[in-house]
């Protein structure tokens, strides 16, 4: 064996007790491919053999693969799992998305067409082996083998070409521990994060009237009598943000909001850009409570609520509700903007172009059904404020955990 072949490393982070160098190996020289066999979603059963799809490595992609909730009828020359393998996309939309692996832990599972197989050697575990490729640096260098300028595809003999550095056995184990646990924790907090927005999304239905209908299905205690039908313009208007020249922008400064901020119901400061202090008519200011709206682009219709106490400037086509009324409970009509009644006057209203895209008067005169008494409002508005507090926080949690797993696959892996 050569140089290039055996190399001795040392991860940053180590569990107690280990030490001595990793090896490294091309998996061509200690493991064997193949590929999986036939079926797609259209040969899905309700009941059969287990079997597991290309496309599920991508909607619902798993370090680990204990068991699948897909069955079919098998077909002759199906490929069953041994429990012993690893498994990559053998193609995907870009290089980055085929460079993932799954460990197969479970027996007699029916691997679908378009899948990659790799069978390690008993020294190398594939827990172990699956997060190594799913690690950024051995991710990059299988990304650069695939192949195709539209799609990507990879082979087995790319697979092969990539080097792995292991530790022993033992050290092994306890690492694949280590991120099963972690993807235990990450996976139950999406599963909070997804319980709390369907439960948003039901009662967005049910606590807002069905169109043609003036009361809602559920209904605070207390609270009776048929809603109101208005246009928006009776209750406020929507002005359109600054014209500013992006040759302006600068890396320091008063942010500035743009259409591409505004996410999933909060204002994003991820790619945010900046512009020197000057004066500024209070309308193209944003400030803690105000709802914007993205106005344009592949975004438009999309609400967020700008939650710093420190202003910003709203750059044009971004939308700022402002309100004839000071008292009015902005959450409120915050929640009204996440139904799908809105969306669906937004979708009606969107003109077709270079870019979608709806003007302010557009929705102005959007008719919306609301409560008259400004109890209820405040009663509804705190509810789905609370309600976005915790998905908010979900949402966070599950960030730190996948960066706390990004950080540590960095440290513990060579």
């Amino acid at each position: 064996m050569n140089n290039e072949e055996l190399k001795n490393k040392n991860p940053q982070i180590r569990f107690s007790g280990f030490d001595g160098e990793w090896e490294e190996k091309k998996l061509g020289k200690i493991c064997t491919f193949s590929k999986g066999h036939g079926y797609s979603k259209n040969d899905l059963t309700s009941e059969g053999t287990p079997v597991y799809l290309y496309g599920q490595m991508y909607t619902n992609y798993k370090t680990v693969l204990l068991q699948s909730d897909k069955f079919v009828r098998p077909q002759s020359g199906s490929v069953y799992s041994t429990g012993k393998e690893v498994i990559l996309p053998a193609s995907g939309e870009t290089p980055e998305d085929i460079a993932r692996a799954t460990a197969v832990l479970a027996k007699g599972i029916i691997l679908g067409g378009d899948i990659n197989i790799v069978y390690p050697p008993k020294e190398l575990k594939q827990e172990f082996l699956a997060l190594s490729i799913s690690y950024e640096n051995n991710k990059s260098k299988l990304a650069e083998q695939a192949q195709g300028a539209t799609i990507s595809h990879l082979h087995g003999s790319d697979i092969a070409k990539l080097s792995i550095a292991y530790p022993s056995a033992d050290e092994q184990t306890k690492i694949g521990n280590l991120f099963s646990q972690i993807d235990l924790l990450i996976s139950s907090t999406q599963k909070e994060h997804d319980k709390l927005v369907n439960l948003k999304k039901c009662m967005l239905q049910k606590m807002f009237p069905k169109k043609g209908s003036l009361v809602p299905e559920i209904r605070f205690k207390g609270f009776t009598g048929d809603w109101v039908e208005t246009k928006f313009s009776n209750v406020g208007t929507v002005k359109s943000g600054y014209a500013f020249q992006s040759e302006n922008f600068i890396n320091h400064g008063i942010p500035v909001i743009r259409i591409t901020n505004i996410q999933d119901g909060e204002v994003s400061f991820d790619e945010i850009v900046y512009h020197s202090e000057f004066d500024i008519d209070k309308d193209f200011i944003a400030e803690r409570g105000d709802i914007l709206l993205a106005m344009s682009g592949a975004t438009t219709g999309k609400i967020g609520v700008y939650e710093r106490e420190e202003s910003s400037y709203i750059n044009q086509r971004v939308g700022k509700f402002i309100f004839t009324d000071v008292t009015t409970f902005k959450p409120f009509y915050k929640s009204l903007f996440d139904t799908e009644f809105f969306m669906e006057q937004v979708i009606g209203s969107v003109a077709t172009g270079a870019q979608p895209n709806i003007g302010t008067k557009n929705v102005e005169n959007m008719i919306f059904t609301i409560p008259i008494d400004k109890n209820e409002q405040q009663k509804i508005g705190s509810y789905f404020q609370n309600l976005d507090n915790l998905i908010s926080k979900q949402s966070q949690e599950l960030e730190k955990l996948q960066n706390v797993k990004k950080t540590l696959l960095s440290k513990m892996f060579v």
